[in-house]
């Protein structure tokens, strides 16, 4: 959706790591607009670590995604590992897997899903998530994050 520049970063730093949840709509007209093209895709917001989720108290995509008016569903669900802010480029380029279905397969078999992330950085996040969903059936997978 944006560049990730001066402004993008001191607003995802306000809205995420000061956990300003009041900046969630910073965006939702635009965000709302770019999902009418997605209607039959399942929307899946990237998920947190249940650590990282009871730090933060919201997950910060969720949190925007629930402003507008198009349903998400959780598909993922993350493991426990040390969070993508903590990494260098390298090694989040070498990380695990990080994801576990939170869904049965049946529920994505076929399906065109719709990963939501906020901030594209090397983009492995995105790639693990559709590499399970694919695995497990889903017919298409694309991604949309709030910038790079």
């Amino acid at each position: 959706m944006y560049q990730y520049d001066e402004g993008f970063r001191q607003w995802i730093k306000a809205y995420k790591f000061t956990g300003d949840y009041r900046l969630r709509g910073a965006f939702v007209t635009e965000l709302e607009q770019l999902l009418k093209i997605y209607r039959t895709y399942l929307i899946c917001p990237l998920p947190l670590s249940k650590e990282r989720f009871e730090q933060r108290g919201f997950n910060q995509v969720s949190g925007c995604l629930e402003l507008t008016k198009v349903s998400f569903t959780p598909l993922l669900k993350r493991k426990e590992l040390s969070p993508q802010s903590e990494k260098t480029r390298t090694e989040r380029l070498l990380m695990e897997q990080p994801f576990l279905l939170a869904v049965t397969s049946e529920k994505i078999r076929n399906q065109k899903v719709l990963l939501v992330d906020d901030v594209y950085t090397t983009g492995r996040t995105l790639f693990h998530g559709a590499e399970l969903l694919y695995k497990n059936g889903a017919k298409t997978v694309k991604s949309l994050t709030f910038a790079r």
